[in-house]
């Protein structure tokens, strides 16, 4: 199991959103592969040292990257079977 890793920049440094969505990328993958509940991750991520807004929002920050991956590759899928059906005619 991968851990939320703990913050290693202050709260005002300009990064910390983007260190503490990284800190959750593994364990939040396995969660998603898993199907499993994201409060999983927010807690763990609380115990981490993340405030509630940080994983609030890296937790989200996550969920959009993932969605916005499905749409590409769902994209691509359908390119792909256009490309076939037109091959086949």
């Amino acid at each position: 199991m991968a851990l939320v890793e703990r913050p290693n920049l202050p709260e005002s440094h300009p990064d910390r959103f983007l260190s503490c969505k990284e800190a959750m990328k593994d364990r939040f993958n396995e969660l998603v592969e898993a199907k499993q509940p994201m409060t999983d991750l927010h807690a763990e991520a609380i115990a981490a040292g993340w405030n509630e807004n940080e994983a609030r929002e890296g937790i989200l920050g996550l969920l959009e990257a993932r969605v916005a991956m499905e749409k590409e590759m769902d994209l691509e899928e359908a390119q792909r079977t256009k490309a076939r059906d037109e091959n086949n005619h």
